[in-house]
């Protein structure tokens, strides 16, 4: 019932997460505030912590959760930077707080848009589901049958609230392209930020080439002609 907890020292081995990567000092350390904090954010007195402030959240992305959405709260507007993670552990570029690679609101938005997907309608259990991650984690109203035009608007909002609980925990580009949006996605957030979008638009073979990674050369020696690139690389 407290998601900000779920990313705290006090919070590991929570029963929400299903499996975690395992941080701790002197053993195996994660790196994600030396890449989420500017150097120049007020750190707690006393902590010295490493910030390179490579990973940002855009201001669409921030813009486009309730005001009164309780996952928004350690989303810092006036640095456009998020601080998912309570700030402790920390020393230099490394921290201890254990990094979850699966939690239970995955499986239940999952299956969620799994019931929705394969009976091609709306139900009472799939709204259930969801619910559960957006009135819990979110503290928000939650949705009735009313609340969606057809099967495309709710999985649109099911999308919205993956990224909303999900956001830097690895898996909004394979929701983005398994929704059909990770290009679309992709180009509006080059032109929000300026950037050119041609690259992103690339095709090889009539597919978009960034919705694959290359493979690996180790995997394609051992496949003996069976494993084949990726097309474009």
């Amino acid at each position: 019932d407290d998601y900000n907890s779920l990313f705290s020292l006090s919070g590991e081995k929570n029963s929400e997460v299903i499996f975690s990567c395992v941080a701790e000092a002197g053993v195996m350390e994660q790196k994600w505030f030396a890449h989420v904090l500017t150097s120049d954010y007020p750190l707690p007195a006393g902590m010295s912590v490493t910030a390179w402030g490579g990973f940002k959240i855009s201001w669409p992305a921030y813009e486009s959760y309730d005001p009164k959405d309780k996952r928004r709260e350690r989303i810092i507007g006036e640095y456009t930077i998020p601080v998912k993670y309570k700030i402790e552990g920390v020393v230099g570029e490394k921290c201890e707080i254990d990094m979850p690679i699966y939690r239970y609101a995955d499986v239940l938005t999952l299956l969620s848009e799994a019931i929705v997907r394969n009976g091609n309608s709306i139900t009472q259990e799939a709204i259930g589901l969801l619910n559960q991650v957006r009135v819990t984690h979110g503290g928000l109203k939650a949705y009735q049958l009313s609340d969606f035009s057809s099967v495309e608007d709710f999985l649109d909002k099911l999308l919205e609230e993956r990224g909303h609980e999900f956001y830097f925990e690895g898996v909004r580009r394979q929701d983005l392209i398994r929704h059909g949006k990770f290009i679309e996605a992709a180009l509006a957030k080059a032109r929000f930020a300026g950037q050119p979008t041609g690259k992103i638009e690339t095709k090889v073979d009539g597919q978009y080439k960034y919705e694959k990674f290359p493979l690996p050369t180790h995997l394609i020696t051992e496949g003996q002609g069976i494993i084949i690139q990726n097309p474009g690389y």
